[in-house]
């Protein structure tokens, strides 16, 4: 299963879409001896079954379903591309992603190829969580690989300055985040249509700001009467897309209906209904650019954002002026964070727009988040993410449960950041930066102090337990001055490198003498911890996870995973059940107790004791 993913505008569609008519073609054309691609559009489906796609895809066919699909696709004569899959799954309308792909990997039966794509942020939240329960219950039914669409590189954007003579003279006025901006495939084209027309003048605030506004006045435009009057101006204009953007993701829900879609156009022009002198109005407005129509099984119309960067920019907006711009709506701003994950964009245009109500809100929310794999505590991280990286400062000083994927600090010379009970991926600063972090009982797969300071680590302070898999120090040339893994490493490097507060855990780890299985379970825990994993595969026959383990397993081929999966099983820590999948037998082990929880040898639990009691006498 080949995963593509890549930000609202990016190309996926035209990428998926192009694939499969070029291998037509070919295959038409040539004696090419190679499986055709099915191009599948989850765009307008709203909450149907993958099975029922799939036979509408085909139905023109007359002699292709789901499950002929499925036996071309199992014989190598076949491959699945399924473009939207976020949009098929409608937000958070179901609580497991994978559940939707599971009638089809249970057919295929270990065989066949399918490419999946969905937004960046989708991925990184829904689907991946997705994945991580489905190996905790039964196992991974397929191998997963990611393909990600990167933006144009900067010599790519310049070259388009260079053939397009009417961008020239806009150049001096676009930031250095304006170019990146242009290397999205669907801002490249907004900003050639918004400057081709002659004696156009663009005034600059940001060029996504300034983009979505030229398409704005464009659309109003297209709404004028006979007489050049436009029922509604640019501004109610862009309200009517932000309640659309609104009730679209209030209700989780991938397309709106007639009444509803009214309704939202009703409410931002502050109107009763579309009666008499407004009925007109009404039907003019069900056929606005930039939102897309379908049907419903009924025939009844749905209606949707065209692109998801339009319904992005809009809910950005929503969010902004519904929550962050007055402290009465903070509360409310946590509650809809939680919703939906937010796509780049979205995150992007709120600390663009929204600078003041965002400082105001991000110190408010944490005592509210008590999972901290959350949508909301994504979003939340997203945003703290976003804010560092555009401001080079820091929206609060202090974060509680937070599910960091990477928490670059480097741009900040001043730190002053308390991190308490967060999970964190990779947490980066610079060394030269005056101030501290603070890590309370925080979890962080791999930490890198980056610049050329004698003592790299020292605006570290721990408080509780450290729980460090990786650390690196990366000199200003880019080269790797030091890098240890392994928790005794990792202790020893933090304290000769100027951390505080861990002398006592390292004194502990000294005076404790571990045996050589317990320093391998520590190893292990720890960095599954930092993971967010629970469970893991082994072969049936060995207990270790071999070759098939998947990426960033440590230590796959040690023979000492068979000691630790018998130990905690032993100990009642862990269960162990085979699963079905192809070639050699696999097992699954879960954890009864999360990964963190197995780490703390002293717990309140008589199993975990129990476990590390069972390393030590071995």
């Amino acid at each position: 299963m080949y995963f593509v993913r890549g930000e609202a505008g990016i190309g996926k569609t035209f990428n998926l879409f192009k694939a499969p008519k070029d291998r037509a073609t070919a295959l038409c054309d040539t004696d090419l001896n190679k499986p055709l691609y099915l191009y599948i559009s989850c765009s307008g489906m709203g909450l149907k079954r993958v099975e029922d796609i799939i036979d509408a895809a085909v139905v023109g066919t007359q002699n292709l379903d789901f499950s002929s699909v499925l036996a071309l696709s199992r014989n190598g004569l076949l491959v699945l591309v399924i473009d939207g899959f976020d949009e098929l799954v409608g937000g958070t309308g179901y609580g497991d992603a994978f559940q939707l792909l599971r009638p089809v990997l249970k057919d295929l039966g270990g065989s066949g190829t399918i490419l999946l794509s969905a937004r960046s942020s989708y991925f990184a939240n829904q689907y991946q969580t997705s994945l991580q329960n489905a190996a905790r219950l039964d196992g991974l039914p397929a191998h997963h690989m990611i393909l990600e669409l990167q933006r144009w590189s900067r010599s790519d954007v310049e070259r388009l300055f260079a053939e397009n003579s009417h961008w020239s003279k806009y150049r001096q006025s676009l930031s250095d985040s304006d170019l990146s901006l242009l290397g999205v495939p669907f801002f490249a084209q907004a900003f050639n249509d918004a400057t081709s027309p002659p004696g156009t003048s663009l005034e600059f605030q940001g060029l996504r700001s300034t983009l979505i506004d030229s398409y704005l006045a464009r659309e109003t435009k297209k709404l004028e009467s006979r007489g050049g009057q436009s029922p509604v101006s640019s501004r109610q204009l862009r309200s009517i897309f932000q309640e659309i953007a609104g009730l679209l993701y209030e209700s989780s829900e991938s397309s709106l209906d007639v009444d509803d879609f009214k309704l939202a156009c009703e409410s931002a022009l502050e109107l009763d209904g579309f009666y008499g002198p407004n009925q007109a109005l009404g039907d003019r407005l069900t056929v606005l650019c930039g939102m897309s129509a379908s049907s419903d099984s009924n025939g009844s119309p749905l209606f949707s954002f065209q692109h998801d960067i339009f319904f992005e920019v809009m809910l950005a907006d929503y969010l902004g002026e519904q929550y962050l711009s007055s402290s009465h709506g903070y509360t409310s701003m946590t509650a809809a964070l939680a919703r939906s994950p937010l796509g780049d964009a979205t995150v992007a245009s709120i600390v663009e727009r929204y600078e003041e109500g965002l400082t105001a809100f991000l110190p408010e929310p944490s005592v509210t988040k008590k999972d901290s794999t959350s949508v909301g505590s994504l979003n939340l991280a997203a945003l703290i993410s976003a804010f560092i990286s555009s401001k080079h400062s820091a929206p609060s000083a202090w974060y509680r449960d937070i599910n960091f994927g990477s928490l670059d600090l480097t741009p900040l010379a001043q730190l002053g950041i308390t991190l308490e009970n967060c999970r964190i991926d990779r947490l980066s600063f610079a060394s030269e930066a005056t101030g501290s972090i603070t890590s309370t009982n925080c979890t962080v797969n791999h930490l890198e102090s980056c610049g050329d300071s004698t003592t790299p680590m020292s605006q570290l302070l721990f408080e509780g337990m450290v729980s460090v898999q990786e650390i690196s120090v990366v000199r200003r040339d880019g080269k790797t001055d030091t890098f240890e893994a392994g928790v005794h490493r990792v202790l020893e490097g933090l304290d000769r490198l100027g951390a505080q507060g861990v002398q006592r855990q390292l004194h502990e780890a000294r005076d404790a003498e571990p045996s050589t299985l317990e320093l391998f379970a520590y190893d292990v825990l720890n960095g599954m911890s930092a993971r967010g994993e629970n469970s893991y595969i082994v072969m049936t026959k060995s207990l270790i996870p071999g070759d098939s383990a998947g990426r960033g397993m440590y230590r796959p081929n040690d023979p000492l995973w068979a000691d630790l999966t018998r130990k905690l099983e032993s100990a009642g820590a862990a269960s162990i059940k085979q699963i079905t999948a192809s070639g050699s037998a696999k097992s699954v082990v879960t954890f009864r107790f999360t990964s963190t929880a197995l780490c703390a040898r002293q717990s309140s639990e008589e199993k975990i004791r129990s476990f590390w009691g069972e390393l030590r006498s071995s």
